[in-house]
């Protein structure tokens, strides 16, 4: 299926969790209807936006979610498809109440029983970010890529 709206209903109907993945790939925009038919957007994808600060585009197309589906939460993690060279890099959704079964664990994630770490700075699934948190995470962001630059001039920075 093609229709992003369709599997986020799927999904949600075999009781699974719809979460937007990856933002920056659709240029932080939505399909219609997707809004209303997703729990959440991923805000910190190690892999993308790198260990440090989440990104804030994402951030904000989860307020923009929100207006419609005030539920919606904010997830992330270390994006570990294979292991490699940065596995070490350490971003993960931290549990904050749920059994080890698989069922405990999915009610935690609707509760929002959790939160997005680096072990430095924590999100937490259902929380506000108002335009203080976003201007400061917006500056960390910006620093983080300078400093990437710098370290590393012939690369280009990724997050």
């Amino acid at each position: 299926e093609r229709d992003p709206v369709r599997v986020s209903t799927f999904v949600r109907a075999q009781f699974g969790l719809a979460v937007i993945a990856h933002p920056l790939r659709y240029g932080y925009r939505l399909p219609e209807g997707l809004a209303e038919a997703v729990d959440g957007v991923e805000v910190w994808n190690a892999g993308y936006d790198g260990r440090f600060v989440p990104n804030v585009r994402s951030i904000e197309l989860l307020e923009d979610v929100r207006t419609r589906r005030p539920a919606a939460k904010a997830f992330g993690g270390q994006d570990l498809h294979r292991l490699h060279r940065n596995h070490a890099v350490r971003v993960s959704l931290v549990l904050t109440s749920a059994g080890a079964d698989a069922a405990s664990i999915l009610e935690a994630l609707r509760r929002g029983a959790f939160r997005v770490s680096n072990g430095y700075l924590r999100l937490a699934a259902g929380a506000a970010n108002g335009w203080r948190r976003r201007t400061a995470l917006a500056f960390l962001a910006r620093a983080y890529r300078a400093a990437r630059r710098l370290l590393n001039p012939l690369r280009p920075a990724r997050g």
